[in-house]
This record gives C-alpha cells, sequence and structure tokens, in this order.
C-alpha cells in the first residue's frame, strides 16, 4: 500500500518550530549586539518559587545601579528577602517525630559589577539575618531561632561562545553558617531561549545537601523567566525531586 509523506504530527511539530521562531525573530534582532544578562535598565527585581517533598520557599529580591545602568561596571546595592516551610524526622524526648519548621530571610548587600570581555563578576557583602521556629523544639538542631550576621556573594557569568554560557553564583553568612552554590551551563537554541544544566551545593550548621538537574530559560530586553528541575537532597546521595521557577524584570 503506498503511504502519503504527509504526517499530522510532524506538519503540527513543523508549525510549532516556524511559529516560535517567527515570534522571538523580532526579540533576538534587538538583542543581537548587547551584552547578556544584563540588557537594559538601571534596576532589577525577581520572585521565585522553590519546592521539594518536604519543603517549599518563595522568595524576591532587588538590584539597583545607583549611578548608571546595569549594563555598566559600577555599584550595586541589593535587598532580598525569603520565606518558607519544612519537615524533617528527629528524636524530640527521645521519641523519633515529625518536626515542622518555618524560615525567614533577609539579606542588605552592597556590591560591584565588573566586566571584562565577555565575562561580568559580582561581588557583594553586608548584613543578614536568619530565622528558624521549630515545632515541636528540637535542642539537637543548631539551627533554631534567630540569627544575624555578615553574609558575602560573588555572581559570575561568561559567554564561553556564542552558543554557549556558563553562570556560577555562590555565597556564604556567618548567621546559621548558611552557604550556597550553584553552576549552570547554557546552550542557546535561540538567541532568547536557552537550555542547560545545573548542580550545586547548599547547606548551614545542621545539614549539607546538594542538586543537580536541567532548566529552561527565556529572555528578553526587559527580563528574564527560568524553570528548572532534578534531584535534591543529601549532597552525597540526593535523590528528592525539585522544581524552581523564576521570573525576572528590569526597569
Amino acid at each position: 500500500m503506498h503511504r502519503s509523506g504527509f504526517s499530522p504530527r510532524r506538519a503540527a511539530a513543523t508549525c510549532a518550530v516556524a511559529c516560535l521562531v517567527g515570534w522571538t525573530a523580532p526579540l533576538e534582532a534587538q538583542i543581537a549586539g548587547l551584552p547578556t544578562p544584563f540588557l537594559a535598565g538601571s534596576a532589577e527585581a525577581w520572585t521565585g518559587v522553590d519546592a521539594t517533598r518536604h519543603a517549599w520557599s518563595s522568595y524576591a529580591g532587588f538590584n539597583w545601579a545607583p549611578f548608571g545602568k546595569l549594563a555598566q561596571d559600577g555599584v550595586r546595592l541589593r535587598l532580598a528577602g525569603s520565606y518558607g516551610e519544612y519537615r524533617y524526622a528527629g528524636y524530640v524526648d527521645s521519641r523519633l517525630q515529625t518536626v515542622y519548621g518555618t524560615a525567614a530571610s533577609a539579606d542588605v548587600l552592597a556590591g560591584y559589577q565588573m566586566g571584562w570581555g565577555s565575562w561580568t563578576l559580582k561581588a557583594f557583602a553586608g548584613a543578614t539575618f536568619d530565622g528558624h521556629l521549630l515545632t515541636p523544639f528540637d535542642e539537637a538542631n543548631e539551627v533554631s531561632g534567630p540569627a544575624t550576621g555578615a553574609k558575602a556573594a560573588l555572581e559570575s557569568w561568561v559567554d564561553i561562545t556564542p552558543a554557549f554560557w556558563a553562570q556560577l553564583d555562590a555565597s556564604y553568612a556567618t548567621a546559621h553558617r548558611n552557604y550556597n552554590s550553584r553552576l549552570r551551563v547554557g546552550y542557546r537554541l535561540t538567541q532568547v531561549i536557552s537550555l542547560g544544566a545545573e548542580g550545586g551545593g547548599f547547606g548551614n550548621a545542621a545539614s549539607d545537601s546538594g542538586r543537580g538537574g536541567g532548566f529552561l530559560r527565556y529572555e528578553w530586553l526587559g527580563g528574564e523567566i527560568s524553570a528548572s528541575a532534578g534531584l535534591s537532597g543529601d549532597i552525597a546521595a540526593p535523590r528528592n525531586p525539585y522544581g524552581t521557577l523564576v521570573y525576572l524584570t528590569r526597569f
């Protein structure tokens, strides 16, 4: 029997790709030649959510270049905060129980952004607050109650080639000895859509964790949105699924 070369599924996929390319082409024309990822404005604000099977958190932040634009080297001022809830199994009163925790944090940081060709580096330092409330109270958990201290953060971005880029962020705070790191390596499917892999470590005085997964990132002149998913948990063997969604706007 003769088979037609027409496939409805293939035609639908071809149409979707064509529509995507047609939709992003004007944005790519605007973005071409401009520095990445700091494309416009003197301030940016972001908000995001992060969730696993045993914890969730939401966070927001504001970054300001008081004497110029985000695309230029110079002083940066940052405010950031987060709130989350989590649970874990712990021994309380000699019995294994589920401990429920709530966490809130706030940062006030000042820093400087520097660029060398395709590489951009931002360094911050300032004050931080980190508070945890445990129910029932777990006296064996070092991360309990409010704590204040100093915080330092480094953020870097490099365009390895026109198609490949990498992003490395790291921070440490004396409050509850919090630390966080993340490496992303992305490939530009188009000028505004990137697909890639991510991984990193995070923790505090009570635990050390790691995660690894993949992400999808879409950017435009006024901001970006990214989603990621993978496995998180004990740094030696992360096996807890996670997902994140972050939206950033520049103005």
